[in-house]
């Protein structure tokens, strides 16, 4: 890590995470965040592509080294979330929004907001108010003073999250790299930007291979031919969505058009990194997808008294209860080591860790216990605080495997930590202080909206591990970026929403900003039976993984992969089922008629694929900061 390199990914850091909420709240454009992020991406390819050619043409040695390159990847990508669905989208119309949204009808603020303290949520009322409509008269200004402590309180609360994970993902390394080897295919993107140049080159080998460009046409050309037809209707249009459930109108059939409805969306980089990925698991994605369809028939069909979707996500529930025991087993060995080292930091060198075992263990169980402590503040039980985030770690370890075995670009648990334990026992076994404590954090960091934090912790120690970064270094990197994105991310959503009202950017919708509390109000009012039905659903999900998971056991060419099961019927099967199952059809039939050789040697053309889609969703995002009018051609959630 180099001061100039360190420099470099603070301002990036400092400028995306500003433009962040503009770009996706505002102006709509394809999103700056996910698990493969746009805007971070965007800028190495400029410092890769543009900024390293010019230096070496022009200058001795001045061009970033590889090293450097990955030092402002990690930063950015890390930072990358943090003003979106990561944390400040959700956190801050919810701080607002019981005050705000409190009428004599649904008495909100006796309902709810009594059992918040003034501390950690906005409770002057004109500022909650500018905050959704913009001041009617003067100047448009933050208020600090109203949010500075509900912001405080808050922060500090993800920091200890965002140690724990950190944390967890160090204890995580060998097992997942080192010893199951899992392919990290979206890591595998921004590596090849890393990549020196070989001989008299200026751009990394990759991007001199004319496979690539071939596969950069591809969406060159749909997404300029659709972005004209917007503004030209007489230019043709490629279609990239075709409702295939469109005509089901009679019943079961009809429960093909449900959420999520079956709709055939081609996007070329979801093929692209599709092709990167395991026949098995990009099969296994779009098969049990279509599964689910088929079991939405099925409960209509038989009037099975559950909710088709809500039966889905109860298995998905109870498959990621096994999946996290089966990594718990996987990490058995490392998991002994750094509880050993705790007791005796000698007993087992660690040199090779990015946290000593000992540190890894204690913030592990310290960042648990201070984001326990300050729910217990709010007024949640003891035995609630814990369970939640025992919850929500289970949930993001699974997702995070997800991610980095499977490649999957969106990730959701389609439910809340608590709904662990309301299933068998009812709403009632959480108190009302404790939903009404749990609605924010619940909502705004622990259900995983499509832009999850720690899979970009993991890809940091995986690409750091490949450029031998010294710990510490990795550590600082983190740090830095993770503060700067959050100060940078505050003021430029509060500074948006002041200037032109958050009801009028898609923060200030039902979803972002007051259905946690109307959740909880409705729970307060009516509360919740245990049901059967769900519990027998999460006890099949359980049970069909363990199955799934004794059959690949047994049998080598065992198709099925636990992780389309466990993903369930959410939005991210939704989105990337068709494209996987395209690249899942491509990669089979390169491999039956070509060989390994052939798979191998097209690589490029589907590196293309990806570098081309992102790199039109930058450029279009561009044209939508000088426009105004928003270009959205990724599956990321905005």
């Amino acid at each position: 890590m180099t001061t100039r390199a360190l420099l470099i990914g603070i301002v990036w850091v400092v400028v995306q995470s500003a433009l962040a909420p503009y770009n996706n709240y505002a102006l709509r454009n394809s999103s700056f965040g996910g698990n493969l992020p746009l805007a971070p991406l965007v800028f190495l390819a400029f410092l890769a592509l543009i900024v390293n050619p010019l230096a070496r043409r022009w200058t001795t040695n001045q061009q970033l080294r590889s090293d450097e390159l990955a030092t402002v990847w990690v930063m950015a990508a890390v930072a990358s979330v943090i003003p979106l669905r990561g944390l400040t989208a959700f956190l801050v119309p919810l701080l607002a929004s019981v005050t705000y949204f409190s009428t004599p009808e649904n008495d909100w603020e006796a309902l709810i907001g009594r059992m918040i303290p003034d501390w950690a949520r906005v409770t002057d009322v004109k500022a909650a108010h500018d905050f959704f409509e913009k001041p009617v008269t003067g100047h448009a200004r933050i208020p600090w003073e109203a949010w500075l402590a509900p912001l405080a309180f808050w922060t500090a609360f993800a920091l200890a999250c965002f140690l724990t994970i950190y944390c967890l993902c160090v204890m995580l390394r060998r097992p997942w790299i080192e010893r199951e080897r899992f392919s990290f295919p979206l890591a595998r993107v921004p590596m090849e930007f890393m990549t020196e140049p070989v001989g008299a080159r200026r751009v990394p080998q990759l991007f001199g291979d004319a496979r690539l460009w071939l596969g950069v046409l591809v969406p060159v050309v749909l997404h300029t031919l659709n972005a004209l037809h917007r503004e030209f209707p007489v230019v043709p249009v490629i279609p990239t969505v075709v409702h295939l459930a469109r005509d089901f109108a009679t019943q079961p059939w009809s429960a093909l058009r449900d959420w999520p409805a079956i709709d055939f969306m081609v996007y070329p980089s979801v093929i692209g990194i599709g092709y990167l990925l395991p026949l098995e698991i990009s099969f296994s994605f779009w098969f049990f997808f279509l599964a689910y369809k088929a079991q939405y028939v099925l409960v209509s069909a038989l009037s099975i008294p559950i909710g088709a979707w809500t039966a889905a996500s109860r298995q998905s529930m109870g498959s990621m209860l096994v999946i996290v025991a089966s990594l718990a087993w996987l990490a058995r060995g490392q998991t002994l080591d750094a509880l050993r080292a705790v007791i005796s930091p000698a007993w087992q060198d660690d040199s090779g860790e990015y946290l000593p075992y000992r540190w890894a263990v204690l913030g592990f169980f310290g960042g648990i216990a201070i984001a326990a402590i300050l729910l217990i503040q709010l007024g949640v039980s003891v035995g609630i605080a814990i369970s939640v985030m025992g919850a929500f770690l289970i949930v993001a370890t699974v997702l995070t495997w997800m991610v980095v075995n499977g490649g999957m670009l969106i990730v959701q648990a389609p439910f809340y930590p608590t709904d662990w334990l309301m299933i068998p026992f009812g709403s009632r076994i959480v108190s009302q202080r404790s939903r009404v404590a749990l609605a924010l954090p619940q909502h705004a960091m622990m259900r995983v909206w499509g832009h999850l934090r720690m899979p970009h912790f993991m890809h940091a120690v995986r690409i750091a591990q490949a450029h031998r970064m010294k710990r510490e270094h990795l550590g600082v990197m983190i740090a830095l970026s993770v503060v700067f994105a959050i100060g940078a991310s505050y003021a430029g959503t509060l500074w948006l929403s002041y200037q032109v009202g958050a009801s009028n950017l898609v923060i200030g919708n039902s979803w972002f900003s007051q259905a946690a509390f109307r959740r909880v109000a409705n729970l307060i009012g009516a509360p919740k039976p245990g049901s059967l039905t769900e519990f027998y659903s999460l006890v099949l999900g359980t049970g069909a993984t363990v199955a799934m998971l004794h059959l690949r056991y047994r049998f080598v060419g065992f198709a099925l992969h636990p992780i389309g099961y466990a993903v369930g019927a959410s939005s991210a099967p939704y989105i990337l089922w068709s494209s996987l199952f395209v690249a899942w059809g491509l990669k089979a039939l390169v491999i039956r008629l070509g060989g390994p050789r052939v798979y191998h040697g097209w690589m490029p053309f589907f590196f293309g694929l990806i570098f081309g889609d992102y790199m039109m969703a930058g450029v279009l995002a561009v044209a939508g900061f000088v426009t105004g009018q928003g270009y959205n051609i990724l599956p990321i959630q905005l």
